[in-house]
């Protein structure tokens, strides 16, 4: 959901304002460099692989309806054309922890232990802030309600 989210921007906002912004960051700049990206796979296979495939279906379909948001994602913010990590050349190698510090800079994404009631304060915030921006700029009916229904859960 928060994919649709943060992809829900036009293309000439992402070309003109996002992209720029993460090239001035960093040529490179990718999502691979999430602390969380390159462990989660193997986690999904070795949660797959206890649960049974009959308990993991959840497990595999929200994966692959994951996917199939980035791909879309994608397709509009960057049709036909190659991530800023292609277009540097660096695609092929390690993410190193320098650049998964560039990425939590970029996001400032601070990583230290919090109490359950900071969390709880912190995520509503977040939340809240998001409903605002929806408020003031719609997405898509289909993201909207989405994103509505997944912040009042949590």
């Amino acid at each position: 959901m928060l994919l649709a989210y943060s992809g829900s921007c036009s293309r000439e906002v992402y070309e003109n304002e996002i992209r720029p912004l993460m090239m001035s960051f960093d040529p490179a700049f990718s999502g691979r460099w999430a602390r969380d990206y390159e462990p989660v796979p193997g986690l999904l296979r070795r949660a797959r692989a206890a649960l049974g495939s009959a308990a993991a279906a959840p497990l595999h379909s929200a994966s692959k309806a994951n996917l199939v948001a980035h791909m879309e994602v994608m397709r509009r913010l960057v049709p036909g054309g190659p991530s800023l990590l292609r277009e540097s050349g660096r695609a092929r190698m390690s993410t190193t922890d320098a650049e998964r510090d560039r990425f939590d800079e970029f996001f400032l994404v601070s990583r230290e232990n919090v109490c359950l009631s900071r969390y709880r304060a912190h995520r509503a915030a977040v939340f809240a802030a998001i409903d605002r921006d929806l408020a003031k700029h719609p997405v898509r009916p289909e993201y909207r309600d989405t994103l509505r229904t997944f912040i009042t859960r949590l």
